[in-house]
């Protein structure tokens, strides 16, 4: 996670620095992002708590453009995709002291013939931001949606071939 264990109190901030290279970083506090080719930052807000069987932390989530300033409607361009988060971050922890623990967010992706498609990302690690970063570079390239699908399908067919 962004912070060991979740150790966050209401109103903590954090940001995820997305570069032109693609390369992410976190940073806890904005002054300490000191490159000059930031592509946006996700800034990510402790909200609230709430526990019981499974322990889940809430988040609000904020596009930051790369001078540092919130971005009206929340979205980016991302080459000529357009990505809005349209529900906000949360991470349930299943069992106190052990590191597994999952993050949920959602998007809506407009690819590059105006098609919307709404992403249900889901990752069990830090990975999350990386895993959509790939995703937005593939349909960057090839388009549309439906070329995604069908190069997954393909993909893992292929895969599926290799392990007999």
């Amino acid at each position: 996670m962004i912070k060991s264990e979740l150790k966050y109190k209401k109103g903590d901030k954090d940001f995820v620095v997305v570069y032109r290279d693609k390369t992410i970083e976190t940073h806890n506090a904005l002054k300490t992002i000191l490159r000059l080719d930031v592509d946006f930052i996700i800034k990510r807000t402790f909200k609230n708590y709430s526990g019981g069987q499974k322990s889940v932390y809430y988040f609000k989530n904020r596009f930051l453009s790369n001078t540092k300033k919130s971005i009206k409607n929340n979205s980016i361009n991302f080459g000529g995709i357009k990505v809005k988060i349209i529900k906000d971050e949360h991470w349930a922890k299943f069992e106190e002291g052990k590191s597994n623990s999952a993050v949920f967010i959602e998007f809506e992706i407009t690819d590059k013939l105006n098609e919307k498609k709404t992403y249900r990302k889901v990752a069990m690690n830090d990975s999350l931001y990386e895993n959509l970063i790939n995703e937005l570079t593939i349909l960057d390239k090839v388009g549309t949606h439906q070329a995604v699908k069908e190069i997954n399908s393909l993909q893992f067919q292929l895969d599926t071939l290799k392990s007999k």
